[in-house]
């Protein structure tokens, strides 16, 4: 099970007001159903796993795959340009509105440039969000390819995540938040209590409410003026996921999972 349908349901534009509750209960009886009649459940994550029966459930969580970045010839952090970078779907939940506001509210003489990497599948919010003043600041790079993203991770000096609080985020791990740490950049999260477990522990991001432009705005600037902070908090990163959060070790696990059911 990669995510729980019943959460997800609530976020999606395109399904009425009206019926996403009904939809969200149904979604709920189902994945009773799949969890009761199934001999074998392989759950993404942990928050994941509590709804399913412990004895035959796997967690094998969606964490990179480590020589895909490794090996990269990356510009050394302190010479890079002040870069910030994004990449994914590209919708009100994700926090695009407010990344790009916060971007105006930078000072100028820190010269930042925002790479936004992603398709807008909404041409209203398309629109919307192109019309703010911060979007002078913002080079839109559209769909980009994963040799594009490695890439322009090893340009970057900050990664941003600041998903919208709903359900379906607030428990979830972003792959793209261990994406920032195994290229080695500090990143701007979300303060869901999950990540702020994870990133205090290891001390590789600042935590900013999400909805606030201001608070997001202000954590780019701090490591911004802070470069030699930055840059430990991207090598704390770094060092977590080549030892924990990688999917060499989540691989071995699927792999003695399915040697025990076949």
């Amino acid at each position: 099970m990669h995510e729980k349908i019943s959460e997800q349901v609530i976020s999606k534009p395109w399904i009425p007001k009206l019926f996403k509750s009904i939809v969200s209960i149904l979604s709920v009886w189902i994945e009773k159903i799949i969890n009761n009649v199934s001999n074998n459940l392989i759950a993404a994550t942990p928050k994941i796993a509590e709804d399913c029966p412990s004895k035959n459930t796997i967690v094998v969580q969606n964490f990179p795959i480590l020589n895909v970045q490794s090996n990269q010839n990356y510009v050394p952090y302190q010479s890079r340009e002040n870069n910030i970078i994004y990449v994914g779907d590209l919708t009100k939940v994700r926090g695009i509105k407010e990344i790009t506001v916060a971007m105006e509210r930078l000072p100028v003489s820190l010269n930042t440039n925002l790479f936004i990497g992603g398709n807008f599948p909404h041409i209203k919010y398309k629109n919307e969000v192109m019309r703010l003043d911060g979007w002078s600041k913002v080079n839109y790079l559209g769909y980009i390819d994963r040799k594009t993203v490695i890439k322009q991770l090893g340009l970057s000096r900050i990664g941003l995540v600041v998903l919208h609080p709903i359900p379906n985020y607030i428990s979830s791990q972003p792959v793209k938040m261990y994406e920032y740490m195994n290229a080695g950049i500090p990143f701007v999260a979300s303060d869901f209590p999950l990540w702020k477990n994870l990133i205090e522990k290891i001390e590789c991001g600042l935590l900013v409410d999400p909805l606030d432009p201001q608070s997001i705005a202000d954590a780019i600037e701090w490591l911004l003026k802070n470069p030699q902070a930055a840059e430990r908090m991207g090598s704390k990163g770094k060092e977590a996921v080549q030892n924990q959060f990688n999917w060499e070790i989540e691989e071995n696990k699927l792999i003695n999972f399915y040697r025990k059911i076949v």
